[in-house]
């Protein structure tokens, strides 16, 4: 589920953290908080997409794995990646969802595919089928394969080959991505959720990583299902009430957003390393007005789908 936060390394970890360029442990430290997180956000992000499927407009098969290869990294994290995460050439596996078809297909961190589905996997040169390359190629092949069916995964794993079956399962189109950057960031589009690894280092728990990952994927959910896309009060309202409906869905404690965002606005105002997300007084209500409404439901055992909520199809 998630594009590799390495994309920004060459270009702005080293500016942005202070670590000794030469200073092997450092790198090994940075990179494995790194993968810790992006572990984190592939826990989450693979829930979110699987349990919400009844409230996507586009679906997709998941198969909850983390891929990267060498060429997403840049100078001398590179070859840290390579030694210390086992990333080449091919596109590798370096987190895997709990309980997701990669991991009960065994697949392991370190694993380099090297075909899906008797094609090319990819890695650092030209995929024809796709026409893309890297981890690109190898995720196209797997958000296309067919549900209900075995896929064959090759892969090398500590120099030997091997073949998994991998399973996929149905899950909302889309994928989650932890980027790097000292601010506090997350934000969508109609294909990505992205979230900075410096937020996600404050979250507290997997809850609260939840309640923001569900915000940032309302918006993607309405923006495929054709609604308004300019900022406004009144979409980040809908987002927060269809982001809270995510969240508790699948299975995350939702009301921890009660929490959360006024705790993170007073962190953003006290670092200058973000902006305020719940802003006025009214959004906070929307936000405990969502809460009443789930709760409200989980006694009647109603379904946990927002009243009036058109997005699905």
């Amino acid at each position: 589920m998630i594009d590799a936060w390495a994309l920004l390394l060459g270009a702005s970890l080293a500016a942005a953290t202070p670590i000794a360029a030469d200073d092997a442990r450092d790198l090994r430290a940075r990179l494995d908080l790194l993968r810790r997180q992006d572990e984190r956000v592939a826990a989450v992000a693979f829930r979110l997409a699987r349990d919400n499927v009844a409230l996507c407009g586009r679906r997709t098969a998941l198969a909850g794995v983390v891929l990267q290869t060498g060429t997403q990294y840049g100078g001398r994290w590179r070859d840290a990646a390579r030694r210390y995460l086992g990333v080449g050439a091919r596109p590798t596996v370096v987190a895997l969802a709990p309980d997701s078809p990669g991991e009960r297909a065994g697949l392991r961190r370190g694993d380099a595919l090297v075909a899906i589905g008797g094609e090319a996997a990819g890695g650092d040169a030209a995929n024809g089928r796709a026409g893309r390359v890297g981890a690109a190629a190898a995720y196209a092949l797997l958000d296309g394969a067919r549900l209900g069916e075995p896929l064959a995964i090759s892969v090398v794993r500590g120099g030997a080959p091997l073949v998994a079956e991998l399973k996929p399962v149905p899950g909302c189109a889309g994928r989650a991505q932890l980027t790097v950057s000292a601010e506090f960031g997350a934000s969508a589009d109609a294909r990505t959720v992205s979230i900075t690894d410096a937020l996600a280092i404050h979250t507290r728990s997997e809850d609260e990583l939840a309640v923001i990952l569900a915000h940032e994927w309302a918006h993607l959910i309405m923006k495929n299902a054709g609604r308004r896309e300019a900022a406004s009060l009144a979409v980040e309202r809908e987002a927060d009430r269809l982001g809270l409906f995510l969240a508790a869905r699948a299975g995350y404690r939702a009301e921890t957003a009660r929490d959360l965002w006024p705790r993170l606005d007073a962190l953003a105002r006290r670092t200058h390393v973000g902006r305020a997300r719940t802003g006025s007084p009214g959004r906070l209500q929307g936000i405990n007005a969502a809460l009443g409404e789930i709760a409200a439901k989980r006694r009647t055992g109603a379904l946990l789908i927002p009243d009036g909520w058109t997005g699905a199809r």
